[in-house]
């Protein structure tokens, strides 16, 4: 039987684009994907990660069933609007197994990076309050903290991170330039250095690249992120990612435990950590136990089920692996 959903737990389904143009998508789910990364962080509350919540956009589910499914109490609906100078962005906490509104708010605001960061900070505290969870005063702190302040920059991010989260060779291909831009309009844009080292690291896998031109374009921004922001916990797996294709394992262990630490509901910290203990430490039974969590995180990614299937199967647990390997087909 499945265990009960904790009761500080949420599900931030993908947000309904409500501007008037179709291309404004990329945007909303840029605002949605920053939120939900906001509030991954915090630890007293289990958050599902993005590829769980991305399957159920347009769906006609009711909100018991997403919320059995994904294994939360509560869930989070939204919608954005930017019309010229202006953003609307509307959202509802629901109690998931009684249907009842728990709150809801809107936020008018000019539109400016800043004025949607302050929102989404705003909503995670929100959050927070109405799921009795406690925020650590260096979680506040990370919420207040302005990734960047030029709407152009942070447009440019959105675009890359839309088609880095496809994680097809093209598609890495097509984020480099964004977060390019990005970094050009705001060089001090942490998460854009970061996400543009995990394009550059991840086509190593996915187009086959060497690392040996890969690792050396990724290194020094890797060092920008770390040195503008030493908390994103995106910079601490790639920090992970370099120091393992190096052959550094105590310095890639200590990397993707700080990630974890830093990010509790962060998917790709588990599962690059959970690859790494197996692969280089030799570690099956901490593999397992860190690609349960992922799994747990992100209950309908089919990455993380098959990397848990195919370590249980190493491991010697033939029957579960072969249950969770058909779950994720």
């Amino acid at each position: 039987p499945e265990p009960a959903a904790p009761p500080k737990s949420i599900a931030v389904l993908p947000f309904a684009n409500r501007s008037t143009s179709d291309d404004d998508v990329f945007f909303t789910d840029g605002v949605h994907d920053d939120l939900l990364t906001s509030l991954s962080r915090i630890r007293d509350i289990k958050t599902i990660s993005r590829t769980s919540v991305m399957t159920y956009r347009d769906t006609t589910k009711n909100l018991r069933s997403i919320g059995e499914e994904l294994g939360v109490a509560t869930i989070l609906q939204g919608g954005v609007q930017r019309a010229g100078n202006q953003i609307r962005i509307n959202v509802q906490l629901t109690d998931a197994a009684t249907d009842e509104n728990l709150w809801a708010e809107s936020y008018t605001r000019e539109l400016t990076a800043g004025n949607i960061f302050e929102i989404q900070s705003e909503i995670a505290k929100a959050v927070t309050t109405a799921l009795q969870a406690v925020l650590s005063p260096t979680e506040e702190q990370q919420l207040a903290t302005l990734p960047t302040e030029n709407l152009a920059a942070l447009e440019a991010f959105f675009r890359g991170k839309e088609q880095l989260e496809q994680y097809t060779s093209a598609s890495l291909e097509e984020s480099i330039p964004h977060f390019q831009r990005a970094i050009e309009l705001d060089p001090n844009f942490a998460e854009a250095s970061a996400a543009l080292a995990r394009a550059y690291t991840h086509q190593i896998f996915f187009s086959g690249k060497s690392k040996t031109d890969q690792l050396p374009k990724a290194k020094p921004l890797i060092e920008r992120a770390l040195q503008l922001n030493d908390r994103l916990p995106e910079a601490w797996i790639e920090l992970g990612h370099y120091e393992a294709q190096m052959s550094n394992v105590e310095d890639a262990e200590m990397a993707f435990q700080r990630a974890i630490e830093l990010g509790p509901n962060t998917v790709n910290a588990y599962k690059a950590y959970g690859n790494f203990v197996e692969f280089y430490l030799g570690d099956s039974d901490l593999s397992v136990t860190l690609l349960r969590k992922a799994v747990e995180v992100d209950p309908q990614d089919p990455g993380a089920m098959s990397m848990l299937g195919a370590a249980l199967g190493r491991n010697g647990q033939r029957e579960e692996a072969l249950i969770v390997l058909q779950r994720g087909l």
